[in-house]
């Protein structure tokens, strides 16, 4: 929460600087809220090239709030995936480069509740309890049920997915732990394309499905260095 109150907080602040910190900061608030809002702002546009930046600035940045998650819970995890999850965040960064001469001022800041809110606090720790009883009950079934549990969970909720499956470090491997996390990821990148193409412009949704994929790519080519 501590993280995307700072996000939210600098949202407050910094949100008409442009389309790429709009959706970089959002990302640290809620990178699928952010998707949402470029989606639903693309009918109003007939270039969404600037609002497709700010989706894969928001992913990004899901992604570097990830690590920082694994940083603070769980040092020696967060070594073993810096380089794998680096090499994603600079691919997501190359990936994202193409998009970034329409980075326009933004007139609107995205609305946000401030994570803190005891709704919003309520809402993650439901969030939070129910994944985790998913994942250890998978757990208890096989590392192909973990998996797809995992996988599942990602696609709602990046945040609440890892912090559930860093409660098993102690019954499982790192290795899988790893792999995991990779998995919520692409999972969580998946989500996105799917927001662009139900409530996106469909010229949004088809400019946005390319990079996003090749974002999952990058994921998937990721897991040779776990």
């Amino acid at each position: 929460s501590g993280i995307s109150f700072g996000g939210y907080i600098l949202v407050r602040f910094l949100g008409k600087h442009g389309t790429a910190v709009t959706g970089f900061l959002g990302g640290f608030v809620s990178s699928t809220a952010t998707t949402l809002s470029m989606a639903e702002r693309s009918s109003q546009t007939h270039d969404p090239t600037s609002l497709v930046f700010a989706t894969l600035a928001a992913n990004t940045a899901m992604i570097v709030k990830v690590l920082f998650i694994i940083f603070i819970v769980h040092e020696e995890l967060f070594v073993n995936l810096l380089v794998p999850m680096g090499v994603i965040i600079a691919g997501s960064i190359l990936i994202a480069l193409p998009f970034s001469h329409q980075n326009k001022k933004s007139e609107k800041i995205i609305e946000f509740t401030s994570p803190f809110m005891l709704t919003s606090a309520l809402k993650f720790g439901a969030i939070f309890a129910f994944i985790l009883f998913l994942v250890r009950f998978a757990v208890h079934v096989s590392q192909k049920s973990f998996y797809a549990i995992t996988f599942f969970s990602g696609l709602f909720d990046a945040d609440a997915t890892v912090l559930s499956v860093l409660q098993l470090l102690q019954q499982q491997a790192a290795l899988n732990i790893s792999t995991a996390v990779i998995l919520v990821i692409m999972a969580n990148t998946i989500s996105k394309i799917a927001i662009a193409h139900l409530f996106g412009k469909k010229t949004f949704a088809n400019k946005a499905t390319l990079p996003l994929l090749g974002i999952v790519v990058v994921s998937i080519l990721s897991l040779l260095l776990v």
